[in-house]
């Protein structure tokens, strides 16, 4: 009967979480050619098509005519979405410092490929610009965007493996 009990609660345990459909928290990181960077967080949606929400800041710009070099910080916190992102991407959003994309002192085009699991950069399809022109002309040379989450399917595993010790320890003891 034990034996059945915990076979239906691992049943459970991994059927629950691959149902929710929790957005994806990752850690990104960006350089651009003048050596500004981003970091902070972006969430995507749980199949990583749709950028949800970013929090996190511009920092090493300035504005001039010979590109964005200097030491001002900007927090960017909304996602601007043109309309006309689909599977399988690539991907195009615009990470802005305010809610009204034309009154943005700080843009960020962030351009990214995903097979569903993951987001893949596109180094030098991305930039961003300072002040009210758009010049994307800083492109962006690398970056990195991180998992910041577990995957529910992790927790679902490492809660049945607690409870496989549970039980193993019992029956030991």
């Amino acid at each position: 009967m034990r034996a059945l009990i915990l076979a239906a609660i691992g049943v459970a345990t991994l059927a629950v979480p691959t149902m929710a459909s929790a957005d994806v928290i990752e850690n990104a990181d960006l350089t651009f050619a003048s050596g500004a960077t981003f970091d902070g967080t972006i969430t995507f949606s749980n199949d990583f098509s749709v950028v949800d929400a970013v929090n996190g800041t511009l920092t090493g710009y300035q504005a001039g005519i010979a590109g964005y070099v200097g030491s001002g910080s900007d927090a960017i916190s909304t996602v601007f979405d043109l309309g006309f992102n689909s599977s399988p991407g690539p991907y195009l959003y615009y990470l802005l410092d305010n809610a009204d994309p034309s009154s943005s002192t700080h843009l960020i085009q962030f351009v990214y490929a995903s097979d569903g699991t993951g987001v893949t950069l596109l180094p030098g399809s991305a930039g961003f610009y300072s002040g009210n022109n758009v010049d994307l002309q800083d492109a962006m040379v690398s970056g990195t965007v991180t998992s910041s989450v577990p995957e529910p399917g992790t927790v679902g595993l490492l809660a049945l493996g607690l409870l496989a010790l549970g039980a193993a320890r019992r029956r030991a003891a």
